[in-house]
């Protein structure tokens, strides 16, 4: 780890924001069940800066796929050897951990591993120089530029590769507000952790190849340790374009069941009901009132605000029967519609 760049991207003038420090790192032991997401989704990178809106309200989530993120002791992994100093272990299950070890002032990071299809564990080590993740207390514009050292080893068409690479890496609290999840969710007070590092290294006879991970974190600590939503980018590809890994993982703590944490019931009616194009929703609802449409395995097909007594364009939707949830203030209904 070199001498880092610490500078302030912004300076708050405003009452304090929520900040990354030692006491809010999750602890081993933590754990959280999230929900997988599509995949295209965008990661929303230019969206930065205090008291922004990440919209993600139009979010395609698998109600019946999920990932859990822990944190572990790093000696209870299988790679408990090729970390030897770190503390913890962030794990993201199929997909990704993160090895690292903190103090009062900053969190470091040995390296990382990833899982893709094609090459298998990907064994990412900062054995010569250890990776900068943050300086404590982390703020809202707060930002630390690192070089990192070391090794990567995976397979590579059945043969095993290990190879030095070096990097740099930029972290930063790049944004500050709310972030809008489908069901009419709005989580406010939320900061979004940025990570961006690019590695190069060699590839026996395919030359110099680049690793480049992009990671958002987004954090609302009223609620928990560990992220809420988090959006990841692994792309390792030689420098003449031969792509040897691309791992996109979307996921979000809050998903379609999380509707069903609200209560009481709203009188309304659908119809026509069964209808070709459009379907007209009145009863006993506000203006703000939105509505979701999933297909029967509660998969999210539109989100959208509702208007007592005007028309659903739903002429989208292949034929079929699927879900309507009106959802207004704390209630919530669902019922069935049908489109012929």
């Amino acid at each position: 780890m070199k001498k880092p760049l610490l500078f302030t991207l912004l300076i708050a003038t405003t009452a304090a924001q929520a900040q990354m420090t030692v006491s809010n790192e999750p602890s081993i032991g933590e754990t959280s069940t999230m929900y997988v997401c599509d995949a295209s989704t965008a990661n929303l990178a230019g969206v930065n800066g205090t008291g922004v809106t990440w919209d993600y309200s139009n979010l395609t989530i698998d109600p019946a796929d999920t990932r859990v993120v822990d944190v572990a002791d790093p000696a209870t992994t299988s790679f408990a050897s090729s970390f030897p100093n770190s503390t913890k272990v962030i794990q993201v299950e199929n997909t990704m951990n993160t090895f690292i070890s903190s103090s009062a002032t900053e969190k470091i990071s040995q390296g990382f591993t990833f899982y893709e299809s094609s090459i298998g564990d990907a064994v990412v080590t900062y054995g010569n120089d250890t990776q900068l993740l943050a300086t404590y207390p982390f703020n809202d514009g707060d930002a630390v530029q690192d070089n990192y050292s070391g090794d990567v080893n995976y397979t590579f068409n059945t043969v095993p590769i290990n190879e030095t690479l070096t990097g740099n890496s930029h972290s930063s609290i790049d944004g500050s507000g709310t972030l809008n999840l489908p069901g009419g969710l709005s989580i406010s007070g939320v900061i979004r952790y940025k990570l961006v590092d690019t590695a190069t290294t060699n590839i026996p006879v395919l030359n110099t190849a680049k690793l480049i991970r992009t990671q958002f974190e987004y954090y609302d600590y009223s609620d928990q340790n560990l992220p809420i939503f988090i959006h990841t980018t692994i792309n390792m590809a030689t420098t003449t374009g031969t792509t040897l890994a691309n791992v996109v993982t979307v996921l979000s703590k809050f998903g379609y069941n999380n509707l069903n944490t609200l209560d009481g019931t709203i009188e309304f009616n659908a119809y026509p009901n069964p209808t070709r194009d459009k379907v007209t929703l009145t009863g006993n609802f506000s203006d703000n009132a939105e509505g979701v449409i999933t297909d029967q395995s509660g998969r999210i097909l539109k989100n959208i605000g509702i208007k007592n007594g005007e028309a659903i364009d739903i002429s989208d939707l292949a034929t079929g029967t699927y879900m309507i949830t009106l959802i207004d203030r704390e209630l919530r209904t669902t019922k069935t519609i049908v489109k012929k």
